[in-house]
């Protein structure tokens, strides 16, 4: 077709272009009631038919299948796809664009819509060793009576997304903004979505590969069955600029999730979780594997509270640097500000830098701001500067046998695995009221930390002179314990 004598439908339009020597078919704005295949096509909607002007802004061009599945690509495939909305209406699984076998997908300014109440909602969905970019694309999913998954890579490759929105309705199954197995995702600038669900809902699922995100608003209301943000089964998690709010759940609520983790790393982000009515609630848990690391830098982790455990941090094997980081645990029938074990295979010292911790009482077992445990008597845990605060806690540090109650004892080394410890309180930390754990202006914790950047590896150094929200440290005459910085 041309502009002058255009085809009827999108699929005549693929089907000459790929014949021809440019693969690219413009779209005129209008529904458009198909299903495409392509094997090596560029799909460019929000053109005029009158004249074929585009306007992103007020044409809509949508292609809507009654099938699975709005845009098909064959094995080895490559789809671009720019001012286009995709939507399937199939009565069994709803998919905007699937993806067979090694294929290329690149999406711009585009909306996935995903409305019938299906047996499962997929919007983009790929096979095997798959390149998937998405920029400035929403994908929405309305209430299903099965699963709401936005971004499926089971065997991937290679995702890269910026500026994704992803909203999702209830699901009677498990809801998952990204399920990526053996992929590699680059997250920026996005925002996910979630309402509450039966079954599982997670916000970034990775089964093996490598997640970076820098720049994330994830919320989800609930789900019945728990409510993870990230859930990593090995692999590296590295996050700066994310904000996490979960709601409340019967099963498990926890922010990180991250079992065989090589490596965490958590910077100037905030982790807002809901109550866990009959199981655990945990800000992040981190089972990591030899030589593994986990990094939490100017982040703030309030947890609600569990039924059975509650913790801000939960930590096996891996070596540990907290720093200017703030965390409170709600009641649970135990509680713990940070649970610490290091299996003797960790590259150096543990460090917890310039840190508040505050816990509630735990209804059954121990309360503890720091719980540490280690396989070998190594002396490799510094505590500098912090405050260790426990509403009637049992112990503010266990160690092995060890259980300090006093701060001065703290202060003393007088515990277990110590290697250094100094400057620390035992003071409440005067968190102001729904602020994200910033600090009331009559806080004791003004102008009564230490200077991270001693201990700090020379990359991290600069993350030490500013707050979570990027105000410089110190504003006062020394600088605040914990992730905020009060500035005049």
């Amino acid at each position: 077709g041309t502009k002058a004598e255009p085809v009827a439908t999108v699929q005549k339009g693929v089907d000459l272009a790929q014949a021809g020597d440019a693969p690219n078919v413009f779209i005129a704005q209008g529904d458009y009631n198909e299903d495409v295949m392509v094997d090596d096509a560029a799909l460019y909607g929000a053109y005029d038919a009158s004249d074929w002007s585009r306007d992103l802004d007020s044409n809509t061009t949508t292609i809507l299948a009654a099938t699975d599945s709005a845009v098909e690509i064959s094995n080895d495939g490559r789809l671009t796809v720019d001012g286009l909305t995709l939507a399937s209406e199939s009565a069994t699984s709803a998919v905007g664009i699937y993806g067979n076998a090694t294929v290329t997908v690149r999406a711009t300014r585009a909306k996935i819509a995903l409305s019938v109440n299906t047996s499962e909602h997929l919007g983009v969905y790929v096979g095997q060793d798959a390149n998937v970019s998405l920029y400035d694309v929403r994908i929405e999913m309305d209430a299903t009576a099965g699963k709401n998954i936005a971004v499926y890579m089971p065997a991937g490759k290679l995702l890269t997304a910026n500026m994704l929105t992803i909203t999702g309705e209830t699901s009677d199954d498990d809801a998952i903004a990204m399920y990526l197995n053996y992929t590699t995702a680059q997250i920026f600038n996005s925002r996910i979505s979630l309402s509450s669900g039966l079954g599982k809902c997670i916000g970034i699922f990775n089964g093996d590969g490598s997640v970076q995100v820098d720049g994330l608003d994830l919320e989800i209301s609930g789900g019945d069955d728990g409510v993870i943000g990230f859930y990593q089964l090995t692999g590296f998690l590295n996050m700066r600029d994310v904000s996490v709010e979960l709601g409340d759940s019967k099963s498990e609520v926890i922010g990180i999730y991250q079992t065989d983790g090589i490596e965490c790393t958590v910077i100037n982000s905030d982790f807002t979780l809901g109550e866990s009515t009959m199981s655990a609630g945990y800000g992040v848990y981190h089972a990591g594997v030899e030589f593994s690391t986990v990094t939490i830098i100017n982040a703030a982790i309030d947890v609600a509270g569990a039924a059975d455990s509650a913790a801000g941090l939960i930590v096996n094997q891996s070596r540990v640097f907290v720093a200017n980081t703030s965390m409170n645990v709600g009641e649970a029938d135990e509680v713990f500000g940070m649970n610490i074990g290091l299996g003797g295979t960790e590259l150096g010292d543990s460090f917890i830098l310039n840190s508040a911790v505050a816990t509630a009482p735990a209804a059954v077992s121990d309360q503890l701001p720091l719980r540490i445990e280690q396989v070998t008597t190594r002396k490799s845990i510094h505590v500098v500067g912090s405050d260790l605060y426990g509403d009637s806690p049992d112990c503010l540090i266990s160690a092995d046998t060890d259980c300090v109650t006093d701060v001065s004892d703290v202060n003393a080394c007088e515990w277990e695995f110590c290697a250094q410890a100094e400057g620390n309180l035992n003071v409440a930390p005067g968190f102001a009221s729904d602020s994200g754990l910033h600090l009331a202006a009559d806080s004791d914790l003004i102008d009564a930390g230490i200077d991270p950047s001693p201990f700090t590896p020379t990359e991290l150094a600069p993350l030490m002179r500013v707050d979570i929200d990027y105000d410089l440290r110190p504003a006062g005459d020394g600088f605040d314990i914990g992730a905020d910085e009060v500035t005049p």
